[in-house]
């Protein structure tokens, strides 16, 4: 036999409001998502546009370099699938996707820490997690806001918040990573090559990106708590959703009278149910069940 449809369905999920992007624009978590795209996105690109300066204060030649630039590109490219994929598991288990994107913060941050030392080894982690993080907020991102505001004006809130790529990418390449980069290229730290187009001079050592490092990995552990925050307001709108709800399918529910079930009677004053049906067969017997007359009316009517 089918089984009953439950008398009270669960909770609908609460649907996303569409925000237009004049409402993004006076929202709190779109200047937290501009943010975070700006300090991720920025640093990849100080990576992506520096390395080959990198691998030459690493002691890296330039077919090494090459090899670092195609790490960089595949860690980039799977990370993009699995951050996709990793993001809709994490959807399913309730947790917010601003939780992940915190996560690739951190990990961004970390790949510059790493690569604060400048031997061979840690340009390497520093080129895959990059590559990997990078690829990994491309994906996650645009998901977080199609979440938050909505997917009815999302093309224009996403291309504002994007935005924040391109600053980042320029102030951290062209104004961060270039001006510390001269300051200290100086003699006594560089390794000079002739060729037909002149001699160059490339800086060697820790010192000539470690200023750099150590400031966007400080922009990335401010973007992982931006992510924190994002993650707590969108557990309390999930909250406050799922109350709103559940209170509109009760309202919606038919009233009911209270049903009370039957109760036992205490097992000390239960009834003798044998004892009352033996007394109901001796009065059927000797009662006056008879015609309706007892003994005495019988005497009385035998002496008249």
């Amino acid at each position: 036999a089918p089984l009953a449809a439950p008398l009270v369905a669960p909770a609908p999920k609460a649907p996303v409001r569409s925000a237009t992007a004049l409402e993004a624009y006076g929202s709190a978590d779109f200047w937290l998502l501009w943010f975070v795209c700006f300090a991720v996105c920025g640093s990849g690109t100080v990576v992506m546009n520096n390395l080959t300066q990198i691998a030459k204060a690493a002691g890296i030649a330039t077919r090494g370099a090459t090899v670092l630039v195609a790490l960089l590109s595949i860690s980039n490219c799977l990370c993009r699938v699995a951050a996709g994929y990793a993001s809709d598991r994490t959807a399913e288990r309730g947790v917010p996707r601003s939780a992940l994107l915190a996560a690739v913060s951190v990990a961004m941050a970390g790949a510059h820490l790493l690569g604060l030392p400048a031997s061979k080894g840690s340009v390497y982690v520093l080129s895959v997690l990059s590559g990997g993080a990078y690829g990994a907020v491309a994906t996650v991102h645009p998901l977080v806001a199609a979440d938050r505001f909505g997917v009815g004006h999302l093309g224009a809130i996403y291309a504002s918040i994007t935005t924040a790529n391109g600053l980042g990418s320029y102030l951290g390449s062209n104004v961060l990573a270039a001006r510390l980069y001269d300051a200290v290229n100086a003699p006594g730290h560089q390794v000079c090559e002739s060729s037909a187009r002149g001699t160059s001079c490339d800086c060697v050592g820790s010192r000539c990106f470690s200023d750099t490092f150590l400031v966007c990995a400080a922009l990335n552990g401010a973007a992982a708590l931006c992510c924190v925050v994002l993650a707590r307001r969108e557990a309390r709108r999930r909250t406050a959703g799922r109350e709103e709800a559940g209170a509109r399918v009760e309202a919606a529910a038919p009233s009911r009278a209270p049903y009370y079930p039957p109760v036992a009677p205490p097992s000390g004053d239960a009834v003798d149910f044998a004892r009352l049906a033996s007394d109901d067969e001796s009065d059927a017997e000797g009662g006056p069940g008879d015609g309706g007359l007892d003994d005495d009316a019988t005497d009385d009517a035998s002496e008249a």
